[in-house]
């Protein structure tokens, strides 16, 4: 996205590129970054209401009726982002829309990023790709001991290496397959040390940005979740070897 130009002239150059993708009898497939969340939080050359405003201008400039289209919107991360990584760095929404004849048949309540590339490739009959664990169709039931895994960094401490490993597992289930707890377990190379975090999930009032770092009574509570997934962080980043 290219706001050199103006806003304006972005804008207008944008609502006829989308025009005329959307008309096309093609089988297409198209990706679009919008940061303008990172311009006011983290830039900081322009307030958040601004860039509130401006996406939702450009979602508008779609058609998400559009025959035989499927709409995926997603952030990669959270609204804060910090150095260390808490629930609200990484847990965010998704959009899907899917106006195909056989739409998708979406059967968990936790998605992945990772979850999109296996999605799209068998929506489109493609079988000849390659295939990682972290990565499953949402029309699959969620395994319920499954650990998502995340690794980041912080350009002022490192612009090309990552620094923190996490592991996160949904702990506690409502029975209709609804989350309800969620635990974090990070390891921050930059300190040489393990942090902890638990989530509680509520189905009528839920708020992603209410979560508790544990204390050692806590710990020790959730040690057998907690010692599962700090076996297997160190398997899945090797760079924390180094």
């Amino acid at each position: 996205m290219d706001w050199s130009i103006g806003h304006e002239l972005f804008f207008e150059k944008e609502r006829n590129y989308i025009s005329n993708l959307q008309k096309s009898k093609e089988n297409l497939f198209y990706f679009n970054n919008l940061w303008l969340w990172h311009k006011s939080i983290f830039r900081k050359v322009q307030n958040k209401e601004d860039s509130i405003d401006k996406t939702f201008k450009w979602l508008d400039l779609w058609n998400f009726n559009e025959p035989d289209s499927l709409f995926i919107i997603y952030a990669d991360h959270g609204f804060n982002v910090v150095e260390k990584t808490k629930p609200d760095d990484y847990l965010t929404w998704i959009f899907i829309k899917d106006n195909t004849i056989k739409p998708l048949e979406i059967n968990r309540k936790i998605i992945s990023s990772c979850d999109i590339y296996k999605t799209i490739l068998d929506k489109i009959g493609w079988n000849d790709y390659y295939s990682f664990i972290e990565s499953s169709s949402i029309e699959d039931t969620l395994d319920k001991d499954k650990i998502f895994y995340i690794e980041d960094s912080r350009a002022h401490i490192s612009e090309t290496k990552c620094f923190t490993a996490t592991g996160v597992k949904i702990i506690e289930w409502y029975e209709n397959n609804y989350p309800k707890k969620l635990l974090q377990v990070t390891y921050n190379k930059n300190n040489s040390k393990f942090h902890y975090f638990t989530l509680d999930f509520e189905e009528s009032d839920y708020n992603p940005y209410s979560f508790t770092e544990l204390n050692n009574e806590d710990i020790d509570k959730f040690k057998t979740h907690i010692d599962d997934i700090k076996i297997n962080i160190p398997k899945k980043f090797k760079w924390l070897e180094n």
